[in-house]
Order: C-alpha cells, then structure tokens, then sequence
C-alpha cells in the first residue's frame, strides 16, 4: 500500500490547481472541492493509522535503486 503515500501530495496540488481555473466559473466550487480534498487525505491518513501498526511505509519516487550504496533518490516516508 505504499503507493497510496504520493496522493498526500498529488490531491493537494489538484485541488489548488482547479480552485483558481473553475471556481472562476462555478460559485462555491472553492468550498465543495477544498472539503473533498480534505476528507480523502483524512480518510487516507485513516486507513493507514488502521491498516499499518508500526512499520514505517517507503515510496522511492521514480523507483531509482541506490547508486554505490548511496540513495540518490527521493523518498516517501509514513511513520
């Protein structure tokens, strides 16, 4: 289930990349999608409180393998 740790970043830059766009048309649409953005990381941050009991979750964003032992890479962390 670790790849369920990137949408922390993806839903957040979602939501502030249609708030602007849309909102500009649908009035009220900056409160309806800004409370979904918000449940779904609550809901998620649920689940994993849940679902991992006290193993730390990694992601390696672009799933680079470490070079001469040296990670070069970046790294998602839930703990």
């Amino acid at each position: 289930m670790e790849n369920l740790i990137p949408l922390y970043i993806i839903i957040p830059l979602i939501t502030a990349f249609l708030i602007p766009i849309i909102g500009r048309f649908v009035k009220g649409f900056s409160k309806v999608i800004s409370t979904v953005a918000l449940l779904s990381l609550f809901v998620l941050a649920l689940y994993y409180l849940f679902t991992s009991n006290t193993v730390t979750l990694t992601n390696k964003v672009g799933h680079w393998e470490p070079f001469n032992n040296i990670p070069i890479a970046i790294y998602l962390l839930l703990d």
